[in-house]
């Protein structure tokens, strides 16, 4: 684990009782764990705070309080049951389940003191694809079967099993990490504890509320969901889906694992994980007990078989059995590297046709693309040269190619700009949008032009904020902001993670719970699909396009005004409850969408660079701990909308007002 640091966090060197703050290991829906020194036992120590970000604010004093009056019942609610599960956490004695040192309160808010571990998440192993061997998924397996009886003969429930609270060490002996007692709120309609619970691992009476409904049999579906989600590289479909399918009479949108994984994991271990997630609880083993007696044992040993291994699941390459059809409803997550393969097979056969006797055509159009180019290039110098020359030759409007290589008109310039009307706006740009194809035949992200010589072509002069400069050259940028839709292109290809969306959909809402390491990912697999460099905008790029050349702060004006924007106090639908689907409002001069509120948007700058010297290439290299993100979000005042204004925080770190939209070299 690598400290990161946020202004909302406390600061490296803080002092907490004889714990001294070292740096961030990462944050939590209901708090922050820090890296601290145990100055009495000189020892590391993991620490952490309840510091819930939507019910609750840090002050000057660094002390935490609730953000509201309307908050403040269920902020104090939530603190009482962190206490209680910091207290309940430091009376186990298990090798399995994380070790508390000490439970205390301060800056009006609690903190537990726990063993470091040295690791990783089982959520980052998944990710990495690290853990594909049987028999070492069934070392880390028995150990987590052991913790959970220790937990349940001691009248505990967990409820919250998941691979992001399971810490593997480096001897591959997992730790189980967060109990979900602070995950229930006293109002059971509240929308926080529905985004609370975590979607796919938790059965359908979690969701209801009442504790009466749960027992160990909610910890038992939970587990065998978090072995789903490692063996079949899928975290499994949301409980709630699975329940209202099975009370409907129709099929099970869930493909078990004995189904999906067959052939890649002996029967036994397969068929243990489907029945541990029956949907009805009384479906499911009994106990642990009895659900061990499923599981082979820890020494068991179970060869895949050669062509699966070697294929990685669905076989898209063609070689042995065909994969089961897979349910239109099906809500896939993660790790599916087999389409990402097809995809580089794809791109390796193209290559290799790509070297045959003759002009392709991918040859023919990169050079009618030149030619296009070059006939533009050359009309607007000769206009800008000889504007008043007589004769010149006529340039049409638009070139068409069948290429996906966008086209851009030549800029037509007014004769007499003095007869320009540069109070009246200028209509949205629509002549410059176009869509990169995939591989696959589906569309990357919609993208518009974005340059200094629009604005010019439709104004006298460039009206715009002091404080913005001139991007130096021409790019395109998204249109939108990443939906869901096409970031679950990604990862289907990949084996990263699909985000929650806090139960208000997907398709064309976009994309959330997205960290700037998620984003780098998603334009880094979009250049590698597309052969062109995708990236995130700088903030340079981002706020020239969101202004649009106006010196207003919104690009419509000085005044928030209803129905241009998605926020607290908005005037929209979606004001301060959750995202808009993108689109919903009208779109700026460049054609650009959502540049204020819905979400924040992720771009290249960092907000806190620093420089440290480096031994082994004698150079000082520049490290950055916080990344920028611009424009507002669904839940942000007004006052964070303007072009403006900026917010930042740690790269790794996910939020659901976060998302982002991508940049493309021309």
């Amino acid at each position: 684990m690598t400290p990161s640091i946020s202004r909302n966090n406390l600061p490296r060197g803080y002092q907490l009782l004889w714990y001294q703050i070292d740096g961030v290991l990462g944050r939590g829906t209901f708090g922050v764990t820090y890296l601290a020194t145990d100055t009495n036992l000189d020892r590391q120590v993991a620490v952490k705070e309840y510091f819930p970000l939507e019910l609750s604010l840090r002050n000057r004093d660094l002390s935490i309080q609730a953000i509201d009056a309307e908050s403040q019942e269920t902020h104090l609610a939530c603190l009482q049951r962190f206490l209680t599960e910091a207290r309940t956490l430091a009376k186990l004695n298990h090798p399995n389940i994380v070790r508390v040192y000490n439970v205390f309160e301060s800056n009006e808010t609690a903190y537990m003191a726990m063993e470091y571990e040295q690791g990783e998440s089982l959520d980052t192993l998944i990710r990495k694809h690290a853990l594909r061997e049987e028999s070492r998924i069934l070392k880390i397996l028995h150990p987590m079967l052991d913790a959970l009886e220790y937990i349940h003969e001691r009248g505990y429930i967990h409820r919250d099993i998941k691979p992001g609270n399971i810490y593997i060490r480096r001897d591959d002996s997992p730790v189980l990490l967060d109990f979900g007692s602070t995950r229930v709120t006293p109002k059971q309609d509240s929308d926080t504890l529905t985004q609370l619970v975590s979607q796919g691992y938790a059965p359908h009476e979690q969701y209801g509320g009442g504790a009466g409904r749960q027992g160990q049999w909610t910890d038992i579906y939970a587990f065998g969901a978090t072995f789903y989600a490692l063996v079949c590289n899928r975290s499994p479909v949301n409980a709630l889906e699975r329940a209202s399918a099975h009370a409907s009479g129709h099929k099970d949108p869930l493909t078990p694992a004995s189904t999906l994984c067959a052939n890649k994991y002996s029967a036994r271990l397969l068929g243990a994980i489907d029945k541990a997630m029956q949907v009805i609880p009384s479906d499911r083993p009994e106990s642990v007990s009895a659900l061990r007696k499923l599981f082979p044992s820890p020494r068991s040993t179970f060869t895949a078989n050669p062509e699966s291994r070697k294929n990685s699941g669905n076989r898209l390459s063609g070689h042995g059995s065909p994969a089961p059809k897979l349910e239109k409803n099906e809500t896939f997550i993660t790790l599916r590297s087999e389409i990402r393969d097809y995809s580089n097979h794809g791109k390796r056969q193209r290559r290799k046709h790509a070297n045959t006797f003759g002009l392709n055509k991918g040859t023919w159009g990169f050079l009618l693309i030149l030619v296009v180019f070059f006939l533009a290039w050359t009309t607007i110098k000769t206009f800008v040269a000889g504007a008043n020359e007589k004769q010149r030759q006529p340039v049409p409007e638009k070139f068409k190619t069948t290429t996906n290589k966008p086209q851009i008109a030549p800029i037509k310039k007014d004769r007499e700009p003095s007869k320009i009307n540069t109070k009246k706006k200028p209509p949205a740009n629509i002549e410059t949008a176009f869509h990169d194809t995939l591989p696959n035949g589906l569309k990357g992200p919609e993208l518009v032009l974005i340059s200094e010589k629009l604005l010019r072509s439709n104004t006298s002069k460039i009206r715009g904020h002091s404080s913005i400069t001139t991007p130096s050259k021409a790019f395109f940028l998204g249109r939108y902001e990443v939906t869901f839709a096409e970031y679950e292109q990604f990862v289907n290809a990949t084996h990263h993670q699909l985000p929650n969306d806090s139960g208000w959909g997907r398709d064309n809402r976009p994309v959330m719970n997205v960290s700037w390491n998620d984003a780098i990912a998603y334009t880094q697999w979009l250049s590698e699909q597309t052969g062109q460099n995708y990236r995130l905008p700088s903030a340079e790029e981002w706020r020239f396009a969101a202004s649009s050349g106006t010196e207003t702060a919104y690009w419509w004006g000085n005044n928030i005004a209803r129905g241009h924007a998605n926020c607290n106090g908005c005037g929209s639908q979606w004001d301060n409850t959750r995202t808009a689907p993108v689109g919903s409002f009208k779109p700026n001069f460049f054609g650009l969408y959502d540049t204020a509120g819905n979400v924040w948007e992720w771009v290249q700058d960092c907000s806190n660079p620093t420089r440290t010297y480096s031994e082994k290439t004698n150079a000082r290299i520049e490290q950055c701990t916080e990344r920028v993100f611009l424009g507002g979000a669904w839940n942000s005042k007004a006052s964070a909308l303007v072009i403006s204004k900026q917010n930042g925080d740690g790269p790794e770190l996910r939020y659901r007002y976060v998302g982002f939209r991508v940049a493309r070299d021309i």
